[in-house]
């Protein structure tokens, strides 16, 4: 289970539902790391510090602004969301890349011309197919809240 800790920052009515943005920061984990200064990922990283996330969770009775939420999102969930997003344009980038080379017979530039596009077809086809595969379900459960101080 993936956990994290946000505040809450807005609290919102959306299609007749009462909802919650929930702002979480990042954290890079080299900040825990004694070798970050001579690190190369950790210079970078200082470089990109604290990303900040909004979320939209169910409303709950008794939560307010800027009250602290614990957030969770299972395993499985977030193993079908992250594949349906990276692997879906990968496929359609390979197997376009196979048909031009191996059944069109094209050149190689006109190949790779063609498998980008497709690759690109396939991130339009996921975000147009994210409502059939993934219908609005809330994945991110609230574990619990408290006022923050």
């Amino acid at each position: 289970m993936a956990q994290e800790t946000g505040i809450i920052i807005a609290i919102k009515e959306i299609d007749c539902q009462k909802v919650a943005i929930v702002e979480c920061v990042s954290k890079s984990a080299c900040g825990s790391c004694h070798q970050q200064n001579i690190c190369g990922v950790g210079v970078v990283a200082k470089a990109f510090s604290d990303k900040k996330n909004n979320f939209t969770v169910n409303y709950e009775d008794g939560m307010q602004l800027n009250t602290k939420v614990d957030l969770q999102i299972s395993n499985s969930d977030l193993f079908k969301t992250a594949s349906f997003v990276y692997l879906l344009p990968l496929i359609f980038l390979i197997a376009s890349a196979l048909l031009a080379q191996y059944f069109l017979n094209l050149d190689e530039g006109i190949t790779i011309l063609i498998s980008l596009s497709s690759m690109g077809v396939g991130f339009v086809f996921m975000h147009v197919s994210n409502r059939y595969f993934f219908p609005k379900k809330q994945y991110i459960k609230v574990l619990k809240y408290t006022s923050a101080q």
